[in-house]
């Protein structure tokens, strides 16, 4: 028996084939992904300028305060620092959630219009990597809210018992 080393190609397609409502629910989704992307983008900008902000808001509200003057700058200082922390970090996420939607929405469908395979690969890469980012922080904030619950049934249990 001879052996050849051309390539077999199948009668039919192997592997998944795009349907025509297939692509075109993918176009739209990717036309909705950029719009979000283009969203968080603008949402990311608002929350660093808080982040800057925040800050000289802190320090307009301890003018207002009724404590003495020895302690009438530390919520600003607190709040400056650790507003700026807080906000920037959000916003640095937030940007990277958005940039990760907004590559995912452009590559599908220019991988729709195209009718290119690896683009559209490259795209459902971006749409992981979207939902993985979102997965650890929605694990992060759940851990958060048990930690708080449980601290919150420790002080009332301490207060009970005083």
């Amino acid at each position: 028996m001879e052996e050849t080393n051309e390539p077999i190609i199948p009668a039919q397609p192997v592997g998944l084939v795009l349907l025509q409502d297939a692509q075109f629910f993918l176009h739209e989704t990717g036309r909705w992904a950029k719009f979000l992307g283009i969203m968080g983008f603008i949402g990311s900008g608002f929350l660093m300028l808080l982040a800057f902000f925040f800050g000289a808001f802190m320090s307009a509200m301890s003018t207002l305060s009724p404590y003495s003057q020895s302690t009438r700058h530390f919520p600003a200082i607190i709040g400056g620092v650790g507003g700026f922390i807080l906000y920037g970090s959000l916003a640095v996420v937030y940007f990277f959630i958005s940039l990760n939607l907004y590559q995912f929405g452009d590559g599908v469908k220019q991988a729709v219009e195209l009718g290119d395979s690896i683009q559209l690969s490259i795209a459902f890469g971006k749409l992981k990597l979207f939902f993985k980012i979102k997965g650890i922080i929605l694990i992060a904030v759940l851990c958060l809210y048990g930690l708080i619950i449980i601290g919150g049934i420790i002080i009332a249990a301490f207060i009970m018992h005083r």
